[in-house]
């Protein structure tokens, strides 16, 4: 019923009515309202589930059997583990005597890979995916929602039953394609050549340093499968069919099988379906001897993608391409009027700073939320790396078509392209280096921001398009868009202390009102590299523009608690190491021991006071009773205690150094060793008497934190807020009194 009553909005669009712009914006509501039902039908309830306020974290996740069709060819992992999405064809629960309906799951396995296509028999664990940890960070769930995905499964077993029906044939030969592309471009590139050009022309996944360099720099999009590289194909396309010249408009149509096949190859990305929908309606078109409004074409190509898989829309990358689209072209109409009588040379350059400033004012909101970081010079940088570019995977293609039939020419093709890219990467790593990619943080806007830089940017096309006022207004409108884009909806608090969802780890930042920042331990690391501080925490650090910090505490020498400082010290400038236990500073740098007593920064009434351990004491066996314990106090009184991983022994000592309490209580602790029943003695627990415990602890971890089952002060049970259920927890002190609440949207 969505999907018919749909339809009734795009007959409107082609009737010229001065309400052509409402009618829009209706289609768009619609648009996006039905793909957010049909993306969120069957990822619904909780991802994480647990018995009671204080037990273990697990997954909602049930066992069976799932019979399925691979739609993508599968991502190898490490060792022979692999990855890939599923449409689902009948769901069997274990016990159960029925198949179900299935939906797609994201399928993870070992062993030997399916073909794409093929039909399979997985049996394992079906688990919802996890929503980000805070507002910015890696959402699980959207990510594969965008996809069409509303499922993990963790495979035991997976049996091909069927590889021999036409979807399976037709699979198999676009990963042979894929593979065939690769093996050539890896036999005749370079390896770093060779590597971004597998990137640009298949959709393989660049090294997660060169993103981010090339995020930093504005030049992301280059690297990812899009409209640009469909335009690049069709015009060398139409180069190799100039032959078929006296065909005319009809060579077009001939093309458009062929990027058909391409956006099959690459597995259909949303932005590369609809560049292809853009040149095949332009080509047909053009057959039919009809042209037609290019934004309007857009528009239909958008409401197509929503009626055949509205779960595509939801996804970032969709969203930056329709939208950069769109505004390039409202751009185009907008500004051609006012420069068509310029000089040549100079309209040129207009045109192409058009093209990248209307870009980057489309989808900034997009951008604020998915990536946090707005690239000062991305349109400078784009001017002009975008042409190299273009030639650079122009001259790779033909080298790759050629290479049947004309080798020596296919070798020259390539060579040239490889030395074009080698000096695209080279400047873009140079420029990253040398700071040149300094970017400006963006918090996550709320929708009405978002609705209001729209609506500005709205009225810079209008203020272009007055005559009279266009060089009194444009710049006073664009101005107003530059001060939305700035506006950070955090308030400023006297103390703000961030606890971050790490998984089975320990990190905080606390930050003072005057700007001081110290870190309170970095989380663990994995062992294939990178960590949850890396993935998560230090995109959050860029969004804000954390570029300083003036300390960080590693409170002992485990790695649940150190594992992301080597990553922490690469990425921001630490003024002070400050260790416990066995604990050390990253490489080449100083660790100091405190003693009890020293305060590391006071701000007014506001002071972080070291309580434990006492300096020099060697008594301590246990590596968790030498954390470092952490307090901060106001006008002499504790307000909030860290006690990393103390327990029973190193608790006692600490009880007798504490300062008094405000009459009703602490405010916060952060349970020691992650709520584990080792930690969290009833003595502590008297003294303090706390008005919030925090705890930061993996879903479904090994060692089952947290296990100290309720925590209770003088009789009365206390509240709990946890990183495993509630993701980032961010604790403000301030004129309203103290605050704690999850740092992520409702």
């Amino acid at each position: 019923m969505l999907r018919g009553a749909a339809f009734a909005p795009v007959g409107l669009i082609w009737r010229r009515t001065t309400s052509r712009l409402l009618v829009w914006l209706v289609v768009a509501a619609l648009a996006f309202a039905g793909a957010g039902l049909v993306a969120g039908s069957g990822a619904g309830g909780p991802a994480v589930v647990v018995d009671a306020p204080w037990s273990p974290s697990r997954y909602h996740a049930e066992r069976g059997v799932l019979v399925g069709r691979v739609v993508a060819d599968p991502r190898p992992g490490s060792g022979a583990r692999w990855t890939t999405a599923v449409r689902g064809l009948g769901w069997l629960p274990d016990g159960g005597d029925a198949v179900v309906a299935a939906g797609d799951a994201l399928v993870r396995a070992s062993g030997a890979m399916p073909d794409r296509g093929a039909v399979i028999v997985a049996g394992g664990e079906r688990r919802r995916p996890r929503r980000a940890g805070h507002d910015g960070g890696f959402d699980e769930r959207a990510w594969l929602r965008g996809r069409g995905i509303d499922a993990v499964m963790m495979a035991d077993s997976v049996t091909v039953v069927d590889r021999s029906d036409v979807l399976a044939r037709v699979g198999r030969s676009l990963a042979a394609g894929r593979a065939g592309i690769r093996r050539r471009l890896v036999a005749r590139l370079p390896p770093t050549e060779a590597t971004v050009a597998r990137a640009v022309l298949i959709g393989d996944r660049l090294p997660h340093a060169w993103r981010g360099t090339f995020t930093g720099l504005g030049l992301a999009h280059l690297f990812a499968l899009s409209g640009l590289h469909v335009g690049i194909l069709s015009g060398l396309g139409l180069l190799l069919l100039r032959p078929l010249a006296p065909l005319g408009a009809w060579r077009g149509v001939i093309l458009v099988p062929v990027l058909v096949a391409y956006a099959l190859l690459v597995d259909l990305p949303g932005s590369v379906v609809r560049a292809v929908g853009l040149v095949a309606l332009a080509m047909i078109g053009a057959v039919s001897g009809r042209s037609s409004c290019t934004l309007r074409t857009l528009g239909l190509v958008f409401w197509g993608n929503v009626l055949w898989r509205p779960c595509a829309v939801t996804d970032v990358g969709v969203q930056l391409s329709y939208l950069a689209a769109g505004g390039i072209l409202l751009a185009q109409r907008v500004v051609g009027p006012v420069i068509e009588h310029w000089p040549r040379h100079v309209r040129h350059l207009a045109s192409a700073v058009t093209v990248t400033t209307s870009a980057q004012l489309a989808t900034l909101p997009v951008i604020a939320r998915a990536f946090g970081v707005l690239p000062l010079l991305g349109p400078v940088v784009n001017l002009a790396v975008v042409p190299a570019f273009g030639l650079a995977v122009t001259l790779v293609a033909a080298g790759l078509v050629t290479s049947s039939v004309w080798s020596w020419g296919a070798e020259g093709f390539l060579a040239a392209g490889a030395v074009m890219l080698r000096v695209i990467t080279v400047v873009a790593g140079e420029a990253a280096a040398s700071g040149l990619d300094a970017g400006r943080g963006l918090p996550v806007w709320p929708s009405g921001q978002a609705a209001l830089h729209w609506g500005l940017v709205a009225a810079l096309g209008l203020a272009v398009r007055r005559r009279r006022w266009r060089w009194r207004l444009a710049p006073l409108v664009y101005g107003a868009i530059v001060a939305v884009a700035g506006l950070d909806p955090a308030r400023r608090s006297d103390v703000t202390v961030w606890q971050f969802d790490v998984g089975q780890g320990d990190a905080a930042m606390v930050e003072f009102a005057d700007g001081w920042r110290a870190f309170v331990d970095t989380g663990d690391a994995w062992w294939t590299g990178g960590g949850p501080l890396a993935r998560d925490v230090l995109p959050w650090l860029r969004r804000f523009d954390v570029r300083r910090v003036d300390a960080v505490v590693l409170t002992h020498g485990h790695g649940d608690h150190t594992g992301g400082a080597d990553a922490l010290a690469t990425a921001v400038t630490v003024d002070r190491w400050i260790v416990g236990g066995r604990a050390s500073a990253p490489s080449g740098l100083t660790g100091e021991r405190p003693a009890i007593g020293d305060t590391l920064h006071a701000s007014g009434p506001w002071a972080l006071v070291v309580f434990h351990p006492a300096a020099g004491d060697t008594s301590l066996d246990e590596e968790n009773d030498r954390s470092i314990a952490l307090g901060l106090v106001h006008d002499g009184r504790l307000r909030g205690l860290w006690t990393g991983d103390l327990e029973r022994t190193g608790e006692a000592r600490l009880v007798g150094r504490l300062p008094p309490v405000p009459t009703g209580g602490l405010d916060v602790w952060k349970a020691g060793h992650h709520g584990s029943e080792t930690s969290g003695t009833a003595a502590l627990l008297d003294r303090i008497r706390p008005r919030l415990v925090v705890i930061s602890a993996g879903v479904a971890n090994r060692h089952g934190h947290p296990s100290h089952g309720p925590f209770v002060a003088s009789g009365d049970t206390l509240p709990i807020l946890r990183t495993d259920r509630h993701g980032t927890i961010r604790l403000a002190w301030g004129a309203g009194g103290f605050q704690a609440r999850p740092v992520r949207s409702p």
